[in-house]
């Protein structure tokens, strides 16, 4: 039996073999050539961001090159394309948006489109909206109790103007969800929430799919303005039902979220933001979600993750100031100066010199040794243009440190870091962490061995007078001294590609001064 299943074996195995050596001969097979795959292309996001911002820009530069004829029929070519279509009413607001300035100063622009146009209702948008953000810049950011009464009475006179003006070019075209839009936001400013109610229903009554009306109404439920994240989902769901009408409505159910997540960022939670904007991440498309990821990266010192976040966001809202600002932030973090000096650039020409927009240029401008000097006009710029009730201790500080380091380098010139070894090296001098941080600028400047030997050796020194128990130690001087001493060298170190053992004797030396924030120092590679 076995003999014979044998046979039987060597006979298939024969004929297979005769037939895989026939179809050989019959149809040879040419040699596989190689498979070549394509590289996947990258998406240049930044330029995305260039092209997107340049053609929102288009009616601002109209705007402020005073052709009111032309900026008129930019705007309703906007309008146009909207009721076509062709673009969703978020695109349309970005557009506005580009075109409301905020400086007192601005204000003449809209007097000319509403005594030129009188009879357009855009006119008297775009002056309505111009009016609502002078009252955001009147009333401040601070918490009611600590707004002064004539910070209410300038915001009270501007809502008066807006309101008027909102009003007017809904008389003149009774369908302009733009305007109700308005309408909502200022009702919901002043806590006259009857009043933002009625313009709700009338607006959605003339167009139940507004997505500028229900976002704007959904906003003003936020739990610090009375209102409850039940009552924004719930909300949101009434607006999803009408979501096959205007798919944008689909993203209003991420706004309790939004507001959740701030809320966590403001108390450091990162991992915690993380997790609350996971799937809004996942699904992709939304500004405020990479916004907040751009704000957890930059908390955590990851800059460079911090740019991509901020980048998808301004893609998504190339009008995102915040979006711009920390992503020049982050770049001047990293010592990309030059591109930090973009952004503040694009920002300063959307929202002129407003108070933020000067506050922000000036700490850019600072962090930067060759244009440290010109950040000193500027950073006066931004006191002057602070509230009373603003927290003034950050700008007097850094003005007065600039103007102390520049007074000294004046004083002694070519000099000046041999004199900050000389003064670091006498620790009971009162100006010792001045010193120091002229000594970390020129390392940092001079890019050289020596230069930064110098620095580090003050550092040793420091570090073995205060571990000898230095009479003149003062606890939190060395504190401030750590975060000097290892955070920024470190941060040019990782920049620099310096090797790792220069940054570990700094902490080593920081530990010896007892100063007490090196527990959480990390070094950040992305």
């Amino acid at each position: 039996m076995s003999r014979t299943f044998t046979l039987l074996l060597l006979l298939i195995s024969a004929a297979a073999a005769a037939f895989y050596f026939r179809v050989l001969a019959v149809e040879p097979v040419e040699s596989a050539t190689p498979v070549a795959y394509k590289t996947k292309p990258t998406i240049d996001y930044d330029k995305i961001f260039n092209d997107k911002l340049e053609r929102y820009l288009t009616g601002h530069r109209l705007l402020v090159a005073g052709k009111y004829q032309a900026l008129h029929q930019y705007v309703d070519a906007q309008y146009q394309l909207l009721e076509a279509g062709e673009i969703t009413e978020e695109e349309f607001s970005h557009a506005m948006a580009a075109i409301t300035l905020q400086r007192k100063e601005d204000a003449p622009h809209y007097q000319q489109l509403v005594t030129r146009y009188p009879d357009s209702p855009y006119s008297y948008l775009l002056s309505a909206q111009f009016y609502l953000e002078r009252s955001y810049e009147e009333r401040g950011s601070k918490w009611s109790k600590d707004t002064t009464e004539e910070q209410f009475a300038n915001m009270h006179a501007y809502h008066a103007l807006a309101i008027a003006d909102y009003k007017k070019a809904i008389s003149l075209k009774a369908d302009l969800m733009a305007a109700y839009s308005g309408l909502i936001n200022l009702y919901s400013a002043a806590g006259e929430n009857s009043l933002k109610d009625k313009a709700f229903i009338k607006a959605i009554n003339l167009n139940p799919a507004s997505w500028l009306v229900w976002s704007s109404y959904i906003d003003s439920n936020q739990p610090r303005w009375r209102g409850s994240h039940k009552m924004m989902d719930e909300l949101a769901q009434q607006a999803q039902k009408l979501s096959p009408d205007n798919p944008e409505l689909q993203h209003l159910r991420w706004f309790s979220t939004w507001d959740k997540a701030d809320t966590l960022l403001n108390k450091k939670a990162y991992d915690e933001v993380l997790a609350t904007i996971e799937a809004p991440l996942a699904e992709g498309g939304h500004a405020v979600a990479y916004y907040l990821q751009g704000r957890v990266y930059y908390g955590k010192g990851q800059y460079k993750k911090a740019i991509a976040a901020f980048t998808r966001s301004l893609i998504e809202r190339p009008l995102g100031q915040y979006s711009l600002r920390y992503r020049a932030y982050s770049h001047a973090m990293l010592n990309h100066h030059a591109s930090a000096r973009k952004d503040i650039d694009r920002g300063l020409e959307l929202e002129g010199r407003t108070k933020r927009a000067v506050c922000a240029q000036a700490y850019v401008l600072s962090v930067d040794v060759d244009t440290r000097r010109s950040s000193l006009p500027v950073y006066k710029e931004c006191l002057s243009l602070k509230h009373k009730n603003d927290d003034h201790s950050y700008t007097l500080n850094a003005i007065y440190k600039l103007e102390r380091t520049f007074e000294q380098e004046d004083a002694y010139g070519d000099k000046a870091v041999a004199f900050a070894a000389s003064a670091v090296a006498d620790f009971s001098r009162w100006d010792t962490h001045h010193w120091l941080e002229l000594l970390t600028e020129r390392a940092k400047a001079d890019v050289t061995e020596p230069a930064l030997e110098q620095t580090f050796a003050s550092f040793r020194h420091l570090g073995k007078l205060v571990s000898q128990q230095t009479p003149q130690f003062s606890y939190s001087h060395t504190s401030v001294t750590c975060d000097d001493a290892i955070y920024s060298p470190v941060r040019y170190k990782i920049d620099m590609q310096y090797e790792k053992g220069r940054a570990r004797l700094l902490l080593d030396v920081c530990k010896q001064m007892g100063g007490y924030r090196v527990h959480s120092f990390v070094f950040y590679h992305d």
